[in-house]
């Protein structure tokens, strides 16, 4: 096996063949040389779209399509190349002066003006505002009350039972009917509130 070994090496250096090196998929060199989207010299995550890893401090790096869990206790890298105005490279430019733009967290590329999608952890910034109108908006509604009654439809839909504030897990129900003609929280269930 090692002869094989020593003659497969001597063929591939007697023909010329390149030298093959690996990296995982996706990845391409940036003008340094590193991999983007995979690990450069010191071992450190390189950030690129859609991939997420550990830098080297052990924090996971969130990126453009990770997902909200991935946010909890990340540490964000902008990019060497990245422009002054677009840390974060989500093709919105950050507030203030010298940028004029509308992105309320430019150090984390899931927090613009657009943003749609809700989380259970803050933003790079410490803030629940990712969609960028200034508040914290919750996923679902809150302090549900059922009115109506079966025979003609019970209102009040869906939502918690009572307050429960961003990443904050309590009993969520649906207005029915309970058998007694009467509306009432029907199919409680343990939920955790979401913000956007």
């Amino acid at each position: 096996m090692a002869a094989a070994v020593a003659v497969g090496a001597l063929l591939a250096t007697a023909c010329g063949f390149p030298d093959v090196s690996f990296r995982s998929a996706g990845a391409s060199d940036d003008a340094s040389g590193n991999a983007e989207g995979g690990d450069d010299a010191t071992g450190d995550v390189v950030p690129g779209d859609d991939v997420a890893g550990d830098d080297a401090t052990g924090d996971v790096i969130a990126t453009n399509d990770a997902p909200a869990d991935v946010q909890d206790g990340s540490v964000f890298e902008a990019s060497p190349d990245a422009p002054a105005c677009d840390q974060d490279q989500d093709g919105y430019k950050k507030m203030g002066a010298g940028c004029n733009g509308n992105d309320c967290c430019d150090s984390d590329p899931l927090a613009h003006p657009t943003q749609t999608a809700f989380f259970v952890a803050q933003d790079h910034c410490g803030s629940w505002d990712y969609n960028c109108n200034g508040k914290k908006d919750y996923q679902y509604p809150q302090n549900l009350t059922c009115g109506g009654i079966p025979l003609t439809g019970c209102t009040g839909g869906s939502g918690f039972l009572s307050v429960e504030d961003c990443d904050q897990s309590g009993s969520y129900g649906t207005c029915k009917d309970n058998g007694a003609a009467q509306c009432t929280p029907g199919g409680v269930f343990t939920q955790t509130q979401a913000c956007n």
